[in-house]
């Protein structure tokens, strides 16, 4: 039975907890805290093409095209001689110590081989293709023997992704025809059999599928681009119909990384030819079957990712730059495009990385740099705050030299000036700065 002494320190009790409970004491578990989030930061990609710092190189020849080799580490330009670089960190070319290596008269073209192990150069005026080893510092080093012959006016190369054999199309409009190699053990180049196959008038370029399968010539002379099928010993065969339209004065031909499709200069029409490419290898016209470019586009390569197109047109100096649709078609980017230096650009190439860019001008012997989707163009500070809920934080947007805020974004925040201040935080997110030039 409870005594009244009982029952009244009981309720004493019961009334203190409820007390102590009511003010926010009597245990751990009645504590709370502020939740705190963190902002973070980042800065937004420049789509397309960025030119770096410094944004040209000086090339000691007539700048008709560079390509890199498989590694990215190593650059090499075709004109007069051969001209070598090692690509920096930041995608800038330093020259090599010698700069110039010879090949034959009038270096067109270069190719490398899958492994990075070989160079292969088309002659224009000589008519034969040099061949030479990449050693452990990049340097070119002549194979022996140093050449072999090609048709008349050899002026496109491709190498086949297998490494095993090396196409090089024959301009003049005597000659008309694609040589057959296949690589030796040695990186030597050895004539297949047949030597040659025709193709259309005036052959400039060549693209080989990613699989190895199918090779495509663009047709200068007469507005074609012809198709061929690659056989089990690397022989062409042209597939039926050989030969499918392109604009007028196709000049070069890229192919996406996946084998969809084809994209071909068209130097009289400014214009790309696009196509999609079916599963028997065959060329059709994507709707529309052309995109706009500047004046007069000379060269055209897809991005390794397969996210863009560039095409550098040679009266204008301009390198027009396009998004890849899933369905292959292009779209231009925005800004359309981007200035190359004074002197007609002549090529474009994009490193394995997809990161950096290289545009050659013929007349002045400069290569143009830049980076792709450049994470550059300025600071934000800080880089990072933890807030407390319901509270909002500044940060300070500066622009590099030459670049202006282009707009931020996130945290549902304002603009003003260079200032970018939240909303009420409510939770963990992210402020995206872009900068443009």
């Amino acid at each position: 039975m409870w005594s009244l002494e009982k029952t009244t320190l009981w309720t004493m009790t019961f009334l203190s907890m409820a007390a102590l409970s009511a003010c926010g004491g009597g245990g751990g578990d009645s504590d709370t805290k502020t939740p705190t989030f963190t902002v973070s930061t980042r800065l937004g990609g420049v789509p397309g093409l960025t030119a770096l710092r410094p944004s040209t190189v000086e090339s000691t020849t007539e700048a008709s095209s560079l390509a890199v080799d498989p590694s990215g580490r190593y650059a090499y330009v075709a004109g007069s001689d051969i001209d070598q670089y090692t690509i920096q960190a930041n995608g800038s070319l330093a020259p090599m110590s010698p700069l110039s290596v010879s090949a034959g008269s009038s270096p067109r073209n270069i190719a490398i081989d899958p492994t990075g192990q070989y160079a292969y150069v088309t002659n224009n005026f000589s008519s034969n293709v040099s061949q030479f080893s990449i050693e452990a510092d990049g340097s070119l080093k002549a194979l022996d023997p140093a050449t072999i012959d090609a048709g008349v006016g050899p002026s496109g190369i491709a190498v086949d992704p297998t490494g095993q054999y090396v196409y090089v199309t024959n301009a003049n409009a005597t000659d008309n025809t694609v040589y057959q190699y296949s690589i030796g053990a040695d990186g030597t180049l050895s004539h297949l059999s047949p030597q040659k196959i025709l193709a259309g008038s005036g052959p400039v370029s060549v693209v080989v599928d990613p699989s190895g399968q199918y090779a495509y010539v663009a047709n200068q002379n007469v507005g074609t681009v012809s198709q061929f099928a690659i056989g089990d010993d690397g022989t062409l065969t042209a597939l039926s119909p050989k030969n499918v339209n392109s604009g007028s004065l196709p000049r070069e031909i890229a192919m996406d990384p996946n084998g969809h499709s084809v994209y071909v200069a068209n130097g009289n029409d400014n214009t790309l030819s696009q196509y999609t490419v079916g599963n028997d290898g065959q060329l059709t016209p994507m709707n529309p079957a052309t995109v706009a470019t500047g004046n007069s586009p000379e060269s055209v390569t897809v991005d390794p990712t397969g996210q863009y197109v560039f095409a550098v047109s040679t009266n204008d100096d301009t390198i027009s730059q396009y998004g890849i649709g899933a369905d292959g078609s292009l779209t231009a980017l925005s800004p359309e495009s981007v200035a190359t230096s004074s002197g007609s650009g002549h090529s474009i190439t994009v490193d394995p990385t997809g990161q950096y860019a290289y545009a050659t001008n013929f007349n002045n012997s400069v290569i143009n740099q830049y980076a792709i989707d450049a994470q550059s163009g300025g600071t934000i500070s800080p880089t990072s705050a933890t807030v407390a809920e319901g509270l909002t934080t500044t940060f300070t947007l500066t622009p590099d030299s030459g670049f202006t805020l282009d707009h931020v974004t996130g945290c549902d925040g304002a603009e003003s000036v260079n200032t970018y201040t939240t909303n009420s935080v409510v939770e963990d997110c992210t402020v995206t700065a872009y900068f443009s030039r």
